[in-house]
């Protein structure tokens, strides 16, 4: 992580109020795997690393885009690993955002709407890795079609009320949107 992305990362996540004390210590354990190491973002720590993720949603929250990831057969908000060139974890959430889904009118909300904390397998190396993953909101026209990065990830508009089979985490996120979208207007 160069030195002004690594400050940006931590000055986003000193700043955020979390909103629940579960909220609160995810923060905190973030803060500290930042502070235990200046390339957190890396993949090539395979203890934990942040990533950054988005779940794109229509300006009054009844739709949302959503990524299906072949690999768990399931479908997700859009996101994924910290790249050197970011320059904050917005713009890595946004870019993300971008090369996954194809659209364009996308805008993004300047601090986290919710942290999660999940394990990943590697299945080749028999191995895990704990993705540390802060999470925005992006608010983009339903109008536009969504263009996947590949056949095997299609990336499209769902109603809140109609969503496919997700687990969990993806609903709570739905929710903390919603919650973040009512509370703005």
């Amino acid at each position: 992580m160069t030195a002004s992305l690594h400050a940006s990362c931590v000055e986003t996540l000193k700043a955020w109020p979390a909103p629940t004390s579960e909220q609160e210590a995810l923060r905190r354990r973030f803060l500290d795997v930042l502070e235990a190491s200046d390339e957190a973002w890396s993949r090539d720590n395979a203890e934990a690393h942040l990533t950054a993720s988005s779940l794109i949603c229509s300006e009054d929250g009844s739709q949302v885009v959503l990524v299906f990831h072949t690999g768990l057969g399931r479908w997700l908000q859009s996101g994924g690993h910290i790249e050197a060139t970011d320059a904050s974890l917005a713009d890595a959430a946004l870019r993300e955002a971008r090369e996954e889904t194809g659209l364009s009118s996308l805008d993004i909300k300047p601090e986290p709407i919710q942290l999660d904390r999940h394990i990943v397998r590697h299945h080749a190396e028999d191995a895990s890795t704990y993705h540390l993953d802060v999470r925005f909101l992006i608010i983009a026209d339903p109008d536009e079609e969504p263009v996947a990065e590949s056949p095997e990830t299609p990336a499209e508009w769902f109603r809140t009320d109609a969503l496919p089979q997700v687990d969990e985490s993806v609903r709570l996120l739905v929710l903390t949107a919603q919650e973040y979208l009512q509370y703005e207007i």
